[in-house]
């Protein structure tokens, strides 16, 4: 898994740098899942992800169900087009925090 996890200023910046489809994406709920909550913000950082499918995009909303159960908060950074694509016509681009960086 093609992935960096990284504490700064009290909060985890996890960087996917992987196409988040069917075949990791229950690695990728894992990692969200072992990091979420550590830190009041965790930040999922998207610019390297190509692809991803209906899969990943239900590990990204359990990363933030749980953050949000622990009262923490979870943004997704800089999507790349196609993410932002898939995010937009699953109307999540309203749901999710998005940054730019």
């Amino acid at each position: 898994m093609n992935h960096e996890v990284e504490i700064r200023d009290g909060c985890t910046y996890v960087h996917f740098r992987v196409e988040i489809d069917l075949s990791c994406s229950a690695q990728v709920r894992q990692i969200l899942l072992d990091v979420v909550g550590k830190y009041p913000l965790t930040v999922v950082e998207l610019s390297g992800v190509s692809v991803i499918d209906s899969s990943g995009i239900a590990s990204l909303l359990d990363g933030r169900q749980v953050a949000k159960r622990r009262g923490h908060s979870f943004e997704l950074a800089a999507p790349s087009p196609q993410v932002m694509r898939v995010l937009g016509l699953a109307q999540l681009d309203r749901f999710f925090i998005i940054r730019d960086h």
